[in-house]
């Protein structure tokens, strides 16, 4: 069962990861440092301080153009899944239907999580001499604004905002974002799989970039109903009201509602690959 599983997650890793269409991902770090992080480290160099390990990725995650490019390009990436290739297993080894599913579900956690480092890891690297390796918020992000006030109203979409830096150390604040993002991922990828299941892979993928453009367009309301969507959920800022203690969403309840989405989506690719002719 395992050697199974494992062969179906192995042929939709390749396909992934050796299709053309991962050069979206370099043109999306390409945006990501040259529009933004490149403005950091002439900040850096300027007024001679350093940012910290964790920032890079975190101030990514402020950008609202920017976090929402990294759920749009995973679905364009997906566009193609389940590939022909997992599904020529039932007729090549006879796995069943259960092992199949579980394949699938093994690749899109892969998926994500190589996704995510090969966005997190170049942009730390990009950023180079200006990184410091601790877990406190660095000097850049606290006291840039009092020494260097002019430059500082210039390029305020360059630092961290309140609700990100007084509510965890670093790396608490990172490993929730980082967290978040990727039950994101994996809950517009368990889409994608529900409507291919259903012969409707294309609706899928423009329900899919329709429900995370309506979410984060809801983000910037201040209605409660913003959290029936799931891009508010995995911006970790939007949990919070400023440097104050009062939450918008607890970051518990945040964990809840994707696991019950994950849990929804699962049951019904159950029900639905007991009912699909794999071999056709």
């Amino acid at each position: 069962m395992l050697k199974a599983i494992g062969k179906v997650a192995w042929e939709e890793t390749k396909c992934f990861f050796l299709n053309s269409r991962l050069i979206i991902v370099v043109f999306e770090l390409i945006l990501f440092c040259q529009t933004l992080l490149v403005q950091v480290k002439e900040l850096c160099q300027t007024s001679g301080m350093k940012i910290s390990f964790f920032e890079p990725y975190l101030l990514i995650c402020t950008g609202d153009m920017y976090f929402l490019a990294i759920p749009l390009v995973f679905i364009i990436l997906l566009s193609a899944f389940p590939s022909k290739r997992s599904y020529n297993y039932f007729s090549l080894i006879r796995i069943s239907r259960l092992e199949w599913l579980l394949g699938e579900l093994l690749f899109l956690f892969l998926s994500a999580v190589g996704y995510t480092l090969f966005l997190g890891v170049p942009l730390t690297a990009y950023v180079g001499r200006y990184i410091r390796l601790d877990n406190q918020w660095s000097s850049y992000m606290l006291t840039f604004h009092r020494d260097f006030p002019d430059l500082y109203e210039l390029n305020t979409n360059c630092f961290l905002n309140t609700e990100m830096m007084t509510h965890g150390s670093p790396m608490s604040v990172f490993m929730h974002s980082v967290l978040l993002m990727l039950l994101m991922l994996l809950v517009v990828a368990l889409i994608q799989m529900t409507f291919a299941l259903l012969k409707k892979r294309y609706f899928g993928m423009l329900l899919s970039v329709g429900l995370t453009l309506a979410s984060a367009f809801s983000a910037y309301k201040s209605s409660p109903l913003k959290w029936l969507f799931p891009m508010p959920h995995a911006n970790f800022g939007a949990h919070f009201d400023g440097f104050r203690a009062a939450k918008h969403m607890a970051l518990g309840a945040s964990y809840l509602y994707f696991g019950a989405l994950f849990i929804i989506l699962l049951v019904i690719d159950f029900i639905l690959v007991k009912k699909t002719n794999m071999e056709a």
